[in-house]
């Protein structure tokens, strides 16, 4: 399985872009310079170099652009959780290159609507309705570790890397019916439209810190990041129509895909 990872990480560094690259190497030149200094924190060879990890991922809102008319989407943050399985595949003091593979449940749009009595059926007066779609990813990440001890036993971890994600199309067309109580009139008043990436392959880098212990029988991490990737998600338009009093409305929107993320991970002792 971990042959496969590493064959797919050689398969990453051959799509990403120039700028990816030169990203890539500032990272490592710059770790291994800081890494062949100090030692590192002790017995962390002790420790299988495959773990687990999982956490949260709290993605930016969408936006919107091009509107016309009174309706608008009121775009709101999405959170998302991911687990995975993390490979150590060198070390060098307190240098070490990390892989992996992770399974994520990631938002693709959230936002609220609100509706005028005016506009609809006036028996339910003014309300508003909230709408969320998500997706799962698959990702692998190549990540750089720089570690700071502080403690025989725990340190800081100063990181960086890129990612190859995985995230199916999502295109598609979502509407809004409204039926009145009796269910005798119906008024189709919303369209979205979404358009994900072209590819379904797509890069990101991400940077972060956390601190690291050796804990028994365990190598326990807690760390937060940001992710950034260089092209938007999502895309695509939305338009109110069939409105009793209020003109259409409509616009275009994106979500870029960004998120900060807080992560668990575990190494356990090797076995004698």
């Amino acid at each position: 399985m971990f042959r496969f990872i590493i064959y797919i990480n050689l398969l990453f560094l051959s799509l990403i872009t120039r700028v990816e690259t030169k990203i890539l190497i500032i990272l490592f030149s710059s770790t291994l310079a800081l890494g062949c200094h100090g030692s590192a924190i002790a017995q962390n060879n002790d420790y299988s170099k495959v773990g687990i990890t999982t956490g949260l991922s709290v993605f930016e809102k969408g936006s919107s652009y091009e509107t016309f008319g009174n309706y608008s989407l009121n775009h709101k943050n999405s959170i998302g959780y991911f687990f995975g399985l993390t490979l150590e595949v060198y070390r060098l003091n307190n240098l070490s290159i990390n892989t992996g593979l992770n399974w994520g449940h990631e938002p693709i749009l959230k936002y609220d609507i609100h509706y005028l009595a005016e506009d609809v059926f006036p028996e339910y007066g003014n309300f508003s309705t909230t709408s969320k779609y998500k997706q799962g990813s698959y990702t692998i990440p190549l990540q750089v570790n720089q570690r700071i001890p502080i403690k025989s036993n725990s340190g800081f971890i100063i990181f960086g890397g890129l990612n190859l994600s995985f995230i199916p199309q999502s295109s598609g067309d979502y509407y809004i019916t409204i039926v009145n109580k009796d269910g005798s009139q119906s008024q189709e008043v919303y369209k979205l439209t979404t358009e994900s990436a072209e590819s379904q392959l797509r890069s990101s880098i991400f940077f972060g810190s956390g601190y690291e212990i050796n804990w028994g029988k365990a190598l326990i991490s807690l760390n937060g990041s940001y992710t950034l990737y260089f092209k938007p998600t999502v895309s695509g338009e939305y338009r109110f129509d069939n409105l009793f009093v209020s003109p259409p409305s409509g616009g275009k929107y994106k979500l870029s895909g960004n998120y900060f993320r807080v992560a668990l991970g575990v190494r356990l002792l090797k076995s004698n």
